[in-house]
């Protein structure tokens, strides 16, 4: 058990004036690849309801399983029904986060590097996470559980009652009871349809000024489903 989820694994650093320290901690499995940047975007939005959130689980024993995965991948090996415009997706206790291969690809090698991909990543994971502890979407902007790329830090907050809702869905998986939703990051929980179009996020690598030197430019786009192709959501 991560004892320290609370100061971000940096104890000897970080402390707890503000008694946000956790009171429920559920137990997450990052599927594929993640990070530690990621997690402790995550780690950092829950603690807002006072959850911590353990990731040294396995999928077995993991109240909640979230996966980065290639969108067109997905497409091809899954029969989950998208949701138009979902930054990703969840059913039950697996969530998916839909990106392309170059950034499973910075993934993979540890250096997701832009502030901006980790935190959209982590944020839109944390949404995903929600959704499987039973919270659904919200029309309005501005919360964690809202519309939008979650990089906007207006929308990495909880309102009141989803940090009370959040608090005792975990409590609840700690109880013994089981909870669960769905729905997509970005869209209707009821809209489901098969071949709509998702937004992934998707990089692209740029010559850096130097040998060695690299930097990516990154953006979602509306993928998949004809319409809409090729639309360009949010850029950094």
């Amino acid at each position: 058990m991560n004892r320290y989820s609370y100061a971000l694994n940096n104890p000897c650093i970080y402390t707890d004036p503000l008694g946000l320290a956790p009171t429920c901690t559920i137990n997450v499995s990052i599927g594929g690849v993640g990070g530690l940047e990621i997690q402790n975007q995550i780690i950092r939005l829950f603690v807002q309801a006072k959850v911590g959130v353990n990731f040294n689980t396995t999928p077995q024993s993991a109240d909640f399983t979230l996966t980065f995965v290639d969108t067109n991948e997905f497409r091809g090996k899954t029969n989950i029904r998208l949701v138009y415009g979902a930054l990703g997706q969840s059913q039950g206790n697996y969530g998916w986060v839909f990106v392309n291969k170059t950034v499973i690809q910075l993934l993979v090698e540890g250096h997701p590097g832009d502030a901006n991909l980790v935190t959209s990543l982590g944020s839109v994971g944390a949404h995903e996470i929600m959704h499987g502890l039973g919270l659904t979407d919200v029309g309005a902007m501005g919360n964690l559980m809202g519309p939008g790329t979650h990089v906007d830090p207006r929308d990495q907050t909880l309102t009141k009652a989803q940090k009370d809702q959040l608090l005792a869905a975990c409590q609840s998986k700690r109880s013994g009871s089981r909870s669960g939703g769905g729905g997509g990051s970005n869209g209707d929980p009821g809209g489901y349809d098969d071949g709509l179009p998702v937004y992934t996020l998707e990089c692209e690598y740029l010559p850096g000024s130097s040998e060695g030197d690299y930097h990516y430019y990154c953006y979602f786009v509306l993928s998949g489903g004809g319409e809409g192709k090729g639309g360009g959501l949010r850029t950094w």
